[in-house]
């Protein structure tokens, strides 16, 4: 949903600073529209959020699941939960009783009359026939859904949250305390409730503090944190082609490691690491121009000449539009190799819709393969658990499993994860062809059947060939997560090595 509405907000205004604000879901919304905008390299210079709750928060102190939205809808129950919701304690099972008895013997119209000549029924939704009603009860669901399930992260800028001072909280921040630093935040109250907050009288004086906001608004130094790093994994004097390793998805360049001693280069070898798996606060690249960007910004004039560049997995990507940029200005580099890199997109409209709890499975998934052992986490359990209550689980397993060291914290996941999950929502479309020669390292995992494995492999080829006509493909066998390590890194060097100018 934040995705479609950066492409419509960037489709009208290409360059920031933003200024971006919401109210109710709609705050949520404007929350992941200001992450993905700064992943993308641009500045916001105001964020607020009017009356909008991180629903997480709520749900942890209630020590209930973040996927209760999950259910099928109903639009009975969602009738009930409106009214109830809203409620003192006291009065909730009398009128909850009174619901049933109706819901059993009436229609859906009957019963929303029924509830509305008893005032049950709040603004707006009493304005509504009852059709409307059904209709925005199952579009709340939907939002619901929306808002339990996501999991948001810290930026680096300042949060303004505006609070409605009738329903005001002891909670100053509506729980967005749990994501932003409390120095980041600024608290300020507006008459009336949630919703008369937007109405006369009230949303004249929310307009004349917004604007007074804005106007002191100034462009954040958050760029601060998108220092992409170069650095040094050998240093040679020799005249040698230098290498320059990308990794891929919540990687760092130290998963090179094996391979590097493999190979046996004797130039340079140099490793490019975005920053935000050295800085908590930094905003992973919600993009793959972005950060061939910032990385070609991090070579500098490092490079006498332009390196082979190699690049695993989601790296594989980075390295071709890295690649791509230096064929522009005359610079081609010697060699191009791509270990296990999906296909690009066809359309870069496309966006790639992943849950918070998809994003874990993906990552257990990736440590099952890549140590060859099960952490016994399966989505059941992931769903019956908060937020963080998932990250201690997964980081407990990966402990007991001997994939983190005992001392270390769930807090050692924050970042390749969040990496993660920019990746696997991340398009990319290359604006053109690539000329030069391209090598596509596959792995072919013997545990797929011959025939699957032949058809998706030759799919792949044809897919990528769109993008580098003179692409070639070498096979290994082994899963993609074994590629780097011993003993597979051994035949992966040597297939590289030979595609490598002598």
């Amino acid at each position: 949903m934040a995705a479609k509405l950066v492409q419509m907000i960037r489709g009208i205004q290409p360059f920031g600073p933003y200024r971006i604000a919401g109210w109710s879901f709609g705050g949520t919304l404007a929350y992941e529209v200001a992450h993905q905008i700064i992943g993308a390299g641009e500045n916001i210079s105001f964020l607020g959020l009017f009356d909008a709750t991180y629903a997480p928060h709520y749900m942890e102190q209630s020590n209930g699941s973040p996927h209760m939205f999950s259910l099928p809808f109903n639009s009975s129950q969602a009738l009930k939960m409106l009214v109830l919701t809203r409620l003192f304690s006291e009065e909730r099972t009398a009128v909850s009783e009174r619901i049933a008895t109706s819901v059993a013997k009436d229609s859906f119209t009957q019963t929303v009359a029924a509830l509305n000549k008893q005032d049950l029924i709040p603004y707006p939704y009493s304005l509504m026939s009852a059709e409307e009603l059904r209709t925005g009860l199952h579009r709340d669901h939907i939002f619901s859904k929306a808002l339990f399930g996501y999991c948001a992260q810290p930026l680096p800028i300042d949060l303004h949250v505006f609070i409605a001072a009738d329903t005001a909280t002891a909670e100053p921040f509506k729980g967005w305390e749990d994501v932003v630093p409390q120095k980041q935040m600024h608290r300020h109250l507006v008459p009336g409730t949630h919703h008369l907050m937007m109405d006369d009288p009230n949303v004249p004086i929310l307009a004349n503090l917004l604007s007074g906001l804005l106007l002191s608004s100034s462009e954040p130094a958050s760029h601060i944190y998108r220092k992409a790093s170069l650095n040094t994994i050998q240093r040679s004097a020799t005249q040698k082609y230098p290498l320059l390793l990308v990794p891929g998805a919540g990687m760092a360049i130290t998963s090179f490691l094996d391979l590097v001693q493999e190979l046996k280069h004797d130039g340079s070898i140099f490793g490019l690491q975005p920053p935000s798996l050295e800085h908590n606060v930094s905003v992973p690249y919600s993009n793959v121009e972005t950060a061939a960007t910032d990385y070609l910004q991090a070579m500098g004039k490092t490079f006498a000449t332009p390196p082979a560049i190699i690049g695993y997995s989601f790296g594989g990507w980075v390295a071709f539009e890295i690649a791509l940029r230096l064929q522009n200005v005359g610079a081609e580099a010697p060699a191009l190799l791509l270990v296990d890199t999906e296909p690009p997109d066809n359309d870069p409209a496309v966006v790639h819709e992943l849950t918070h709890l998809e994003v874990l499975s993906e990552w257990i998934r990736a440590c099952e393969l890549s140590g060859g052992v099960s952490l016994g986490i399966d989505d059941a359990l992931l769903r019956s658990r908060s937020h963080a209550t998932q990250l201690s689980l997964i980081h407990r397993r990966m402990v007991a499993a001997k994939m983190l060291p005992s001392r270390s914290t769930p807090e050692i996941l924050y970042a390749p994860i969040r990496n993660l999950a920019a990746s696997l929502r991340t398009t990319y479309a290359p604006k053109a062809p690539y000329m030069g020669e391209v090598l596509l390292v596959s792995a072919e995992d013997p545990m797929r059947p011959f025939e699957t494995a032949a058809s998706q492999q030759e799919d792949v080829l044809t897919r990528w060939r769109k993008f580098a006509p003179r692409l070639t493909n070498k096979r290994l066998f082994a899963n993609h997560f074994q590629l780097l390590k011993v003993p597979y890194v051994h035949e992966l060097a040597q297939i590289i090595k030979d595609g490598l100018p002598q």
